[in-house]
């Protein structure tokens, strides 16, 4: 059985039912040890089917990667009402992790002043480069486009680079 069908397993505790006991609990190390076993598509499932209180005191609890990670997994329009319940400097230790394509969508679909807020809170370099990203609509190729690059050696060979290439794409 693989760990998206697990979440739905009727003989043990739900993830979701886990989460939200240790959630009213305020219990932190339960929350960790849940989350642990989850892979992060997993845990997206989860987030998603919790109430937006939950989620933002859930994601408040994770570290800005693994809150990232999970961002990554939800629709952008949920990332937005994710981080839209969390206070502008949690939010925008999250946004400062996913990559700028990604931080710039999840930001447009925020309200401006939220979005500022927490564009704010970003380091300002990852802040300058998602509020360029903002200006060109979803469907251009500046839309989708990214500020991160590779750059390599010159002495290395075209099958060191698609090797490289490939290794990072896992």
């Amino acid at each position: 059985m693989n760990e998206s069908s697990e979440l739905a397993s009727p003989e043990r505790e739900t993830p979701v039912k886990a989460l939200r006991g240790a959630i009213e609990r305020d219990d932190a190390a339960a929350i960790a040890q849940i989350l642990s076993d989850l892979a992060a598509v997993d845990t997206a499932l989860a987030v998603s089917r919790l109430g937006r209180d939950e989620q933002a005191r859930l994601m408040g609890q994770m570290a800005p990667e693994q809150a990232g990670d999970v961002l990554l997994e939800l629709s952008e329009e949920t990332a937005a009402d994710v981080l839209d319940e969390l206070s502008p400097a949690a939010a925008a230790s999250i946004v400062d992790v996913l990559p700028s394509d990604r931080q710039a969508d999840i930001l447009g679909r925020l309200d401006l002043v939220d979005a500022e807020r927490i564009l704010a809170g970003m380091i300002p370099a990852e802040a300058r480069h998602a509020r360029a990203l903002m200006g060109h609509d979803e469907d251009t190729a500046g839309g989708v486009m990214g500020t991160e690059y590779l750059k390599y050696r010159e002495d290395w060979s075209v099958g060191e680079v698609v090797d490289d290439l490939r290794a990072r794409s896992e």
